[in-house]
């Protein structure tokens, strides 16, 4: 819902005299200049939601017209509704002249209503820029105002604004806080429409930190309420944030239904602002449901409309989604690339806020020199023109500084550019040298060649996942536990804990995954047999496990297997993987709130271990892949987990490598049961044939 809606100064501010004559009159009043004004200023105002260019065209009229007329009240307010059309197209720094034009002009006038819609309309376009201090200083300001004058929605407004700025800034508590007391001055006003709007920001608040049950408790009262105003782009705009809590909660099919409901009404609107960010929302979607290539075709239009737009934060969101989409089809080249695009455009975001604050200062200097003129003129004060002269001189060191900083970002990108042309002239040497190789070296030699190239290159690679990548991950871990273990009485802190601490062995266990394939595919892979008991190991798996598993209510029952039944000769720690694999997997595909059996038996000298999971089950046409790497699925982890698909791979080649077999039972919708089967004596080759036993 518009924050725009609830800024709008109420028709009777415009004249009250005029209003009157009108009321007498209606004939009279609208051929009169002030009837045509006031009403060019009221169709701006209603048309910014659906027609930011129709309304900026309005708005530029009706603020010429006030100036043949010298109606300096009408002046400021169109500029005010310039503003917001301005800010809606992204031209967000002729949004910030006209809003700083107009509050010179209120300033001057006895009218307190008028000036705290503009001292609010000033921090929300500083904060649309991103200027977090100036955007607090006019929030707090227009809440004084209201405050003194007693206005509960203003009061709202007020203490909206300065909830969104703390959100820019992280701080999602004290957001949560301020929009919370912006609800609650609303519903005392008994405005309607400022409930759902901060109905709807709160609902966003609970939404960033998770909360998603009491977002979308908000989002749902925000539509009904949009929906009796009968709103129909207020109402889109909360049906795509429900859509967000869906995709948050893993229910992808609601959030699609929902997205492409929506997406025909966002392609009637003339802006492409909302129409770029829903086709970004409804491709993230279609990744997590691995329908990568309409998610491709989306964004591409998305890509195309964001380029038409001066906002850089949307065309980084686009970029984002695409690098991430592209990265899961497996084209790490074109991800790449979207990467890059996302950078630069961050690069230039920030260039042009360094050249905005110099503007700003530009503008601050002259006007306070000019004033320094004009006293020292009339009192020859010299003290001022000291302070003057040390104001340039401050202005000089930061135009040198910001001077200094871009030639620096010069020097950088020259480095670069220079650097990337030597990799290409490197790169173009290479290959004429390779081409000429391979007329003259034989064909085995030149095999010979690379394969030992790529051998120096997975190396290269294991030594990097080993040191670089593992020893930073395991510090992480063992800072989170000290962290853990310290007293507090922010809820919040173990929660965080738990969240980092899942997150980098996540990243761990994906290191030695790849670790593992890696090894196995060289040949290189040994195996450290010794006389071991399973059960103990699926116990402390089990217990490893279990954070992960109580986080989707889920119970893992494993009866105590009879004394000596786990006893063979293996591998301790390569079974342990196997079983911390399969184990995850059932936790991943199966539902919130189901029991995972696992059972442990012996039959003569083969000891048989069973993960039977209540999930989804897998499809006849998906078996043959089950076992094969980097493959994904019809199936899918029921609470939107990651899944890369090496994990039983590595299962069946250990498995294997022990003389055993992994046969799997399964029955689309009464979940999947995995048996793991494997000689007492142990049995250690590297050539075993696969053997996978499928039973549907």
């Amino acid at each position: 819902m518009s924050w725009l809606r609830h800024f709008a100064l109420p028709l009777a501010i415009l004249g009250a005299s005029a209003g009157a004559a009108r009321a007498a009159d209606p004939a009279a009043a609208v051929a009169t200049p002030t009837a045509e004004l006031e009403s060019k200023i009221a169709e701006a105002h209603r048309l910014h939601l659906t027609n930011s260019t129709r309304s900026r065209q309005l708005a530029e009229e009706a603020l010429a017209m006030a100036r043949t007329q010298h109606d300096r009240k009408n002046e400021a307010v169109a500029l005010l509704e310039l503003t917001v059309a301005l800010r809606r197209q992204s031209h967000n720094g002729a949004a910030l002249q006209n809003v700083r034009d107009a509050l010179a002009i209120v300033e001057t006038l006895d009218d307190r209503r008028l000036l705290r819609r503009t001292v609010q309309e000033v921090g929300r376009t500083y904060w649309v820029l991103s200027d977090a201090p100036d955007a607090t200083h006019f929030f707090q300001r227009a809440l004084s105002l209201s405050e003194e004058d007693g206005d509960l929605s203003a009061q709202a407004d007020a203490h909206a604004g300065l909830g969104s700025v703390a959100a820019h800034l992280g701080d999602i508590a004290r957001s949560r806080a301020e929009k919370e007391i912006a609800l609650q001055l609303a519903e005392r006003s008994g405005d309607i429409n400022r409930i759902g709007n901060y109905a709807a920001s709160l609902g966003n608040a609970h939404l960033a930190q998770k909360n998603f049950a009491q977002a979308r408790q908000l989002f749902e009262r925000a539509l009904a309420i949009a929906q009796q105003l009968q709103q129909r782009t207020e109402a889109a705009d909360i049906r795509a944030l429900i859509a967000r809590v869906d995709t948050a909660e893993g229910k992808l099919d609601a959030a699609e239904k929902t997205l492409r409901a929506i997406l025909p009404s966002r392609r009637r609107l003339r802006g492409h602002v909302k129409l770029t960010d829903t086709l970004t929302q409804l491709a993230e979607v279609l990744r997590l449901q691995g329908k990568l290539d309409e998610a491709i075709g989306l964004l591409n239009e998305a890509a195309g409309y964001a380029a038409q737009l001066t906002s850089r934060s949307l065309r980084m969101n686009v970029y984002h989604e695409l690098a991430a989409t592209q990265e899961a089809r497996g084209d790490f080249k074109s991800a790449l690339t979207s990467l890059r695009q996302r950078q630069q455009e961050a690069e230039a975001q920030a260039g042009k806020a360094a050249q905005t604050r110099a503007a700003e200062i530009r503008e601050t200097f002259a006007a306070e020199r000019r004033d320094l003129e004009i006293v020292r003129l009339r009192s020859a004060d010299h003290a001022r023109l000291t302070a003057l002269h040390a104001k340039e001189a401050e202005f000089r060191a930061q135009q040198a500084e910001i001077e200094r900083a871009r030639w620096q970002r010069y020097g950088l990108l020259s480095a670069l550019a220079f650097g990337l042309i030597t990799v290409a002239a490197l790169i173009s040497r290479h290959r004429v040298k390779a081409r000429a190789a391979r007329r003259i070296l034989e064909e085995a030699r030149a095999a010979q060649h690379t394969a030992e190239t790529a051998d120096r290159v997975k190396t290269r690679f294991l030594g990097i996942a080993s040191h670089d990548i593992r020893a930073p991950l395991g510090n992480i871990l063992t800072l989170t536990n000290e962290l853990r273990a310290e007293p507090t009485t922010d809820e919040l802190h173990a929660e965080r804990c738990d969240m980092i601490g899942a997150e980098a062995q996540r990243v761990i266990c994906l290191v030695e995954d790849l670790l593992t394939t890696a090894a196995l595919e060289s040949g290189k892979l040994e195996l450290r047999m010794a006389p071991m008991d399973l059960g103990e190991t699926t116990r402390d798996v089990i217990e490893g496990v279990r954070r992960q598993a109580e986080a989707k209510r889920q119970v893992i029952e494993f009866p105590a297997p009879a004394p000596g039944t786990g006893h063979m000769l293996g591998d301790p720690a390569r079974l342990h993987q196997v079983v911390a694999n399969v184990l995850s997997n059932a936790i991943k595909f199966s539902p919130p709130g189901e029991t995972i059996t696992v059972e442990l038996e012996r039959r003569d000298e083969t000891v048989t271990l069973a993960v039977r999971d209540r999930g989804p089950g897998i499809a006849e046409q998906d078996i043959p892949k089950l076992f094969a790497p980097f493959q994904r699925l019809a199936t899918h982890p029921t609470a939107g987990e990651s899944s890369h698909g090496l994990g039983l791979s590595i299962a069946q080649d250990i498995i294997q490598r022990h003389g055993g077999q992994i046969r799997v039972q399964s029955q689309p919708g009464r979940g999947t049961t995995l048996r793991i089967e494997l000689p007492a004596g142990g049995v250690a080759t590297s050539t075993t044939a696969a053997s996978i036993a499928a039973e549907i």
